[in-house]
């Protein structure tokens, strides 16, 4: 069994449901009423599949240990969100439900991924590397690539939204790159510092690999400092290890395409792009982020119908057609 099995109504509202999952929330609430007060776990589960919540009450120590990243076998039953239509499973005690992590579910084998085999996606990328002729340039993404290359191809490429699976790192940094060529093919030759495009873009979210883990949970570099800051600093580090001036103006607009790629500072990047390859970087950036968000909002529904609200695009819906 599995969580798209349940949320497409394959199993009954009050039957009990067998499945295996990754946490991707689990937050220790309190309730208080008329009648007295007591505790509940919040959860939420994904699998290959898809997603759906999850309600203990009156937890077992064990189970308010369990936290997000942590692969479990959950027995439960499923039910509707109070208020809602949303399906969710509910483990009750009562009725013999339980969650339990168990350390040899093999990680793979649940969590979603990336949807091109790592070794196509890393010899494209590498290709793209071989491409760069500005020496510094290339030797800085040689370097950082060999150097995180081994989280690159592992990590997802956000927590939520877009691209949040195995190798979802890599995923959005080829189609990037693809967006990139088409564009640079429609324009007369010189128009863009092709280097810095595909260099830009391939340490774009660079440091996304230290921002968060590979189950999308931000560190405490990545809450205080972001993956553009420290995406930076990777460079300068990178440039002063190999006897390059990082003040030198291709390791400079380098870091600007970095630092700018979210466009705004409302966005949180600390300066709007400045050059044109900082532009459309930024630009496919966005678009290829939104798509990744509407086509597993669309896949889950039949044609004629209306995705799920997607949060990141400001609780749109959008018809599959």
């Amino acid at each position: 069994m599995n969580i798209l099995e349940i949320n497409k109504g394959e199993v009954a509202v009050g039957a009990q449901a067998k499945i295996v999952a990754l946490v991707k929330q689990a937050e220790l609430k309190t309730w208080e009423n008329a009648n007295g007060k007591g505790e509940f776990m919040l959860y939420k589960f994904e699998d290959k599949t898809d997603a759906i919540g999850g309600i203990m009450f009156s937890p077992s120590g064990e189970a308010k240990e369990i936290k997000i990243g942590d692969l479990v076998r959950i027995e439960a039953t499923v039910g509707t969100q109070k208020g809602r239509d949303e399906l969710q499973l509910q483990i009750d005690t009562r009725k013999g439900n339980k969650i339990v992590v168990d350390p040899t579910i093999d990680r793979e084998e649940v969590m979603q991924s990336a949807p091109v085999p790592r070794a196509e996606m890393q010899a494209y990328i590498d290709a793209k590397i071989a491409e760069i002729e500005n020496e510094d340039l290339k030797l800085i993404t040689t370097t950082v690539m060999g150097r995180m290359g081994k989280f690159f191809y592992e990590w997802p490429a956000a927590k939520v939204n877009h691209h949040a699976y195995l190798g979802g790192l890599a995923y959005h940094t080829s189609s990037m790159l693809k967006l990139a060529e088409g564009i640079m093919s429609v324009y007369p030759e010189g128009t863009f510092d092709r280097d810095l495009m595909f260099a830009g873009i391939i340490l774009h979210d660079i440091a996304k690999v230290l921002e968060m883990s590979e189950n999308g949970e931000y560190s405490i570099r990545g809450n205080l400092l972001g993956h553009l800051v420290m995406g930076s600093e990777i460079i300068d580090e990178v440039a002063i290890e190999n006897g390059l001036d990082p003040k030198s103006q291709k390791i400079m607009l380098l870091k600007h395409i970095i630092l700018s790629h979210h466009g705004k500072l409302e966005w949180g990047s600390p300066v709007a792009p400045r050059i044109i390859e900082a532009e459309i970087i930024h630009y496919i950036d966005n678009i290829d982020a939104k798509v990744n968000m509407i086509i597993p909002a669309t896949d889950k529904v039949p044609n004629g119908s209306l995705s799920a609200k997607i949060f990141g695009l400001d609780n749109r819906q959008f018809l599959k057609h």
